[in-house]
């Protein structure tokens, strides 16, 4: 939570997200708890520092295996990096040619994924599915 204030401050973070559409289909909790968690995706992508796509089912296979973040840095004494979190571990890379890997297997990603507006059409169709 405190973390997410970082997304809503004034001096806030730029987040581009991209959720594979299993997401929007696996229940946690239950519908109560999916449906304010659909919610709060939906708000957050409102905001003109965050942009959130659904990279859909029939996109077919995709430039990436597992999750990770690629974390940009304003100045340029600060290199950017990849974070990539396993179930044992977290990696960070710093060579420039790792970091160019993930950055086109990311625009790759965002290429295949549904734009921000057609992405919250499929997430309030997933939580209208809740009721």
């Amino acid at each position: 939570m405190e973390r997410q204030v970082l997304l809503t401050s004034a001096s806030s973070l730029d987040l581009w997200a991209i959720l594979n559409e299993s997401v929007l289909q696996h229940t946690i909790g239950n519908a109560k708890i999916m449906l304010s968690q659909f919610e709060h995706l939906l708000k957050m992508a409102e905001l003109k520092n965050i942009t959130i796509q659904v990279l859909p089912f029939d996109a077919g296979t995709y430039p990436a295996v597992g999750a990770f973040t690629i974390l940009g840095f304003p100045n340029q004494e600060d290199p950017d990096m990849v974070y990539r979190d396993g179930l044992t571990d977290a990696v960070y890379l710093e060579r420039p040619e790792e970091i160019a890997l993930y950055a086109k297997a990311f625009d790759n990603l965002r290429a295949l994924s549904l734009s921000p507006q057609r992405s919250s059409d499929l997430i309030r169709r997933a939580a209208q599915g809740l009721y």
